[in-house]
Protein backbone atom coordinates (compact mmCIF):
# COMPACT_ATOMS: atom_id res chain seq x y z
CA UNK A 1 0.00 0.00 0.00
CA UNK A 2 0.77 3.41 -0.47
CA UNK A 3 3.12 5.72 1.97
CA UNK A 4 2.91 9.04 0.46
CA UNK A 5 5.36 11.42 2.10
CA UNK A 6 4.69 15.65 2.00
CA UNK A 7 7.70 18.07 2.22
CA UNK A 8 7.65 21.35 3.96
CA UNK A 9 6.95 22.90 0.99
CA UNK A 10 3.97 21.31 0.06
CA UNK A 11 2.67 22.53 4.21
CA UNK A 12 4.07 26.03 3.51
CA UNK A 13 1.35 26.19 0.68
CA UNK A 14 -1.47 24.29 2.23
CA UNK A 15 -1.44 26.20 5.24
CA UNK A 16 -1.41 29.66 3.15
CA UNK A 17 -4.49 29.38 1.27
CA UNK A 18 -8.01 31.35 2.30
CA UNK A 19 -9.24 27.63 3.25
CA UNK A 20 -6.46 26.79 5.82
CA UNK A 21 -8.25 26.18 9.40
CA UNK A 22 -5.56 24.81 12.32
CA UNK A 23 -8.46 23.30 14.11
CA UNK A 24 -9.03 20.96 10.81
CA UNK A 25 -6.09 19.14 10.64
CA UNK A 26 -5.72 16.40 12.90
CA UNK A 27 -3.63 13.33 13.40
CA UNK A 28 -3.38 10.14 15.70
CA UNK A 29 0.10 9.07 17.70
CA UNK A 30 0.84 6.35 18.84
CA UNK A 31 3.98 5.80 21.02
CA UNK A 32 4.84 9.48 20.44
CA UNK A 33 4.74 8.34 16.29
CA UNK A 34 1.77 9.72 13.87
CA UNK A 35 0.32 6.91 12.36
CA UNK A 36 -2.75 8.81 10.79
CA UNK A 37 -3.47 12.22 10.22
CA UNK A 38 -6.16 14.06 7.82
CA UNK A 39 -6.38 17.32 6.66
CA UNK A 40 -9.69 19.18 5.43
CA UNK A 41 -10.44 22.63 4.83
CA UNK A 42 -13.93 24.99 4.96
CA UNK A 43 -14.28 27.51 1.76
CA UNK A 44 -15.69 30.44 3.19
CA UNK A 45 -17.55 31.72 0.20
CA UNK A 46 -19.72 28.42 -0.83
CA UNK A 47 -19.84 26.88 2.79
CA UNK A 48 -17.92 23.38 1.41
CA UNK A 49 -15.88 21.25 3.67
CA UNK A 50 -13.37 19.36 1.89
CA UNK A 51 -11.76 16.26 3.10
CA UNK A 52 -8.53 16.50 1.26
CA UNK A 53 -5.93 14.06 2.60
CA UNK A 54 -6.62 11.05 4.86
CA UNK A 55 -3.56 8.64 5.31
CA UNK A 56 -3.10 5.91 7.68
CA UNK A 57 1.10 4.16 8.14
CA UNK A 58 0.69 1.17 5.90
CA UNK A 59 0.91 -0.93 9.00
CA UNK A 60 -2.29 0.55 10.66
CA UNK A 61 -4.42 0.15 7.71
CA UNK A 62 -7.76 -1.66 8.05
CA UNK A 63 -7.79 -1.16 11.70
CA UNK A 64 -9.98 1.89 11.85
CA UNK A 65 -7.61 4.56 12.49
CA UNK A 66 -8.86 6.10 8.70
CA UNK A 67 -12.29 6.05 10.09
CA UNK A 68 -11.41 7.60 13.28
CA UNK A 69 -10.07 10.24 11.24
CA UNK A 70 -12.69 10.72 8.79
CA UNK A 71 -15.11 11.08 11.38
CA UNK A 72 -13.47 13.55 13.49
CA UNK A 73 -13.12 15.79 10.49
CA UNK A 74 -16.70 15.54 9.60
CA UNK A 75 -17.74 16.42 13.70
CA UNK A 76 -15.53 19.41 12.87
CA UNK A 77 -16.82 20.42 9.87
CA UNK A 78 -20.76 19.31 10.10
CA UNK A 79 -20.93 22.60 12.87
CA UNK A 80 -19.97 25.06 10.13
CA UNK A 81 -20.15 23.64 6.52
CA UNK A 82 -23.32 23.29 4.74
CA UNK A 83 -22.01 19.87 3.02
CA UNK A 84 -18.94 18.10 3.19
CA UNK A 85 -17.12 16.47 0.03
CA UNK A 86 -14.18 14.21 -0.12
CA UNK A 87 -10.91 14.37 -2.91
CA UNK A 88 -8.81 11.38 -3.59
CA UNK A 89 -7.07 9.70 -6.98
CA UNK A 90 -9.30 7.13 -8.62
CA UNK A 91 -6.26 4.87 -9.00
CA UNK A 92 -5.04 4.91 -5.20
CA UNK A 93 -4.51 1.55 -4.54
CA UNK A 94 -5.46 2.20 -0.59
CA UNK A 95 -8.89 2.09 -1.69
CA UNK A 96 -10.31 5.73 -0.43
CA UNK A 97 -13.69 5.38 -1.94
CA UNK A 98 -14.35 2.24 0.95
CA UNK A 99 -13.02 4.18 3.59
CA UNK A 100 -15.58 6.99 2.51
CA UNK A 101 -18.49 5.14 1.69
CA UNK A 102 -17.53 2.84 5.44
CA UNK A 103 -17.86 6.37 6.79
CA UNK A 104 -21.66 7.39 5.41
CA UNK A 105 -20.77 9.18 2.07
CA UNK A 106 -22.68 8.53 -1.16
CA UNK A 107 -22.51 8.84 -4.79
CA UNK A 108 -19.90 8.47 -7.19
CA UNK A 109 -19.36 11.18 -8.55
CA UNK A 110 -16.26 11.93 -10.50
CA UNK A 111 -14.65 15.48 -10.88
CA UNK A 112 -11.79 15.88 -12.89
CA UNK A 113 -9.31 19.04 -11.73
CA UNK A 114 -7.09 20.23 -14.68
CA UNK A 115 -4.84 23.02 -13.90
CA UNK A 116 -3.62 25.92 -16.26
CA UNK A 117 -0.30 25.91 -17.28
CA UNK A 118 1.21 29.75 -17.73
Amino acid sequence: KENIQVSKKDINQWISRSVFDDDLWVKIKINGKIIASGIAEFDFETREGVLEWIQVLPEYQGKGYGKLIVNALINRLSIIADFITVSGRLENISNPIKLYTDCGFEGNDIWYICTIKK
